[in-house]
């Protein structure tokens, strides 16, 4: 885990420890938190839970992830806790939420790399060399469907503000009423520009949004790489990045069949044209075409 994130953890256990010890003896203490203990309860889990999740990280904080030629294993300080061999992989998950990388095997034994490791790029890539009796696996996904997680997210948030833009003209708050319509907007507009899946022709890349469709021919793309990136937002993520013979470099991730498979299909793809290239290029040399 890299310094920064022990930093920010060690702030996670502070608040959220604090908001769940502080939401118990308030409970305990203050009468008027006793009468509406159906709200306080659910306020008590979600603290009790998140500071669970930051307990369990910081005790995994020293852990380290081990590659070799033989496979890829968990160390904690003092010896090995887990080992899965590169040929008993048997899949690879994405946990967008908690950030974390998920590889089985066939005996669904796991290894969880969290998403601030160190050099998690690099990982990735070593992850890629090694996995190659799934490529076939991979290579036969053509659709990839966003996570649903983020739209949900800003459903529920537009519906949220819907209510209370609803409530202010019903009360004549008009100005407030405009503000969250404004909001409602910007909701309305993130949703539209997020892709809901992707589709891997013979020739293209096609991204599917609401209400629109972006096609991207394979020979519009000069480089194709998956990185760890950290977004504007905080949240790490896998990201398949297409850089385009223009410049343009066009990021896609969080897609539910995972970034791997994503990244090896269109590889396969990008691969199979370069081979049908070469060869119609050769035939064509020898008076054939």
């Amino acid at each position: 885990m890299a310094t920064s994130m022990k930093g920010l953890l060690v702030l996670a256990l502070l608040f959220f420890g604090g908001g769940f010890i502080g939401s118990i003896l308030l409970l305990l203490f203050v009468s008027a938190i006793q009468k509406i203990i159906w709200i306080w309860i659910p306020v008590i889990i979600g603290y009790g839970f998140f500071t669970k999740i930051c307990i369990n990280a910081w005790q995994e904080r020293n852990n380290y992830i081990k590659v070799n030629d033989q496979g890829i294993a968990v160390y904690t300080p003092y010896s090995q806790k887990e080992f899965i061999k590169w040929e008993d992989i048997s899949r690879i998950r994405e946990n967008n939420i908690f950030e974390r990388l998920i590889i089985a095997d066939k005996q669904n034994k796991q290894i969880k790399i969290e998403y601030e490791l160190e050099n998690l790029t690099k990982l990735l890539n070593i992850l890629l060399k090694n996995i190659s009796h799934l490529t076939e696996k991979y290579s036969s996904i053509k659709i990839f469907r966003r996570t649903a997680h983020l739209h949900v997210f800003f459903l529920v948030a537009l519906l949220f503000v819907i209510s209370f833009m609803v409530y202010g003209l019903f009360s004549g708050l008009y100005f407030q009423s405009i503000a969250f319509a404004g909001f409602s907007a910007l909701i309305v507009y993130v949703l539209l520009i997020e892709f809901i899946r992707i589709e891997i022709n013979e020739e293209s890349i096609c991204t599917v949004f609401p209400l629109w469709k972006k096609t991207i021919e394979f020979s519009e793309i000069s480089k194709i790489t998956i990185e760890n990136i950290r977004g504007s937002n905080g949240k790490a993520a896998q990201c398949v990045l297409l850089k385009l013979n223009s410049g343009k470099t066009i990021r896609l991730n969080a897609v539910k069949e995972g970034t791997i498979p994503l990244f090896t299909s269109i590889n396969n793809m990008v691969d199979q044209l370069t081979m049908q290239s070469s060869c119609r290029d050769k035939f064509g040399a020898l008076g054939f075409l």
